[in-house]
């Protein structure tokens, strides 16, 4: 889809550990954008490409600017980022981490990490 349209991420931001705020754009060579392309894309041709992924810095960013995206996004889960925590506790856990990194040991612990609760010591 982000080889259809070139705008596809464009509201779309990641956020590095140094506080830097990106973008990014997809590229192909071999592909070509034309009408019989997303004509045939969409109904039964879909080729894979080689892309080349082009990084853009956007803007630097708080830790409290991303602290609200992260709660903006376990707020709007319908129950697949908190299938293992309550909102609430990753909010709050949210709410009082002090850096990037301990942001990340918090989603680590709270949404990335598989639990298997069916398995038996």
């Amino acid at each position: 889809m982000a080889l259809l349209n070139p705008n596809f991420f464009d509201e779309v931001f990641f956020f590095d550990a140094q506080y830097n705020k990106w973008t990014y754009q997809l590229t192909a060579e071999k592909f070509k954008n034309t009408f019989i392309t997303r004509i045939l894309s969409k109904l039964f041709y879909n080729p894979s490409f080689d892309a080349k992924v082009i990084w853009t810095l956007y803007d630097t960013y708080e830790l409290d600017d991303l602290k609200a995206q992260i709660t903006k996004c376990i707020d709007q889960d319908d129950d697949i980022l908190t299938q293992f925590t309550e909102a609430e506790i990753i909010n709050s856990g949210i709410k009082s981490s002090s850096s990037f990194d301990n942001l990340i040991k918090l989603l680590n612990e709270y949404i990335f990490t598989y639990r298997d609760e069916d398995k038996t010591n």
